[in-house]
């Protein structure tokens, strides 16, 4: 993740006043909950595969097929 600092190191903050910086930090605080928000999406979805491999394997486990 890019740090704030970074961020306001590329940008040229001398002319910016405070409403202008205050903008660039919500921006900032934006981009890392779209982030996590993405890598609670990936994790969620690589759950789901994992639990959809172990509920197919247990329909060809033997014990399963005598049950059903």
């Amino acid at each position: 993740m890019i740090q704030l600092q970074t961020i306001l190191q590329n940008e040229d903050i001398e002319h910016l006043d405070s409403d202008e910086i205050s903008y660039l930090q919500l921006r900032y605080m934006e981009r890392l909950d779209i982030e996590q928000i993405a890598m609670l999406l990936d994790r969620a979805d690589e759950e789901m595969e994992r639990i959809a491999k172990r509920f197919a394997a247990s329909l060809y486990h033997p014990s399963a097929r005598s049950t059903m």
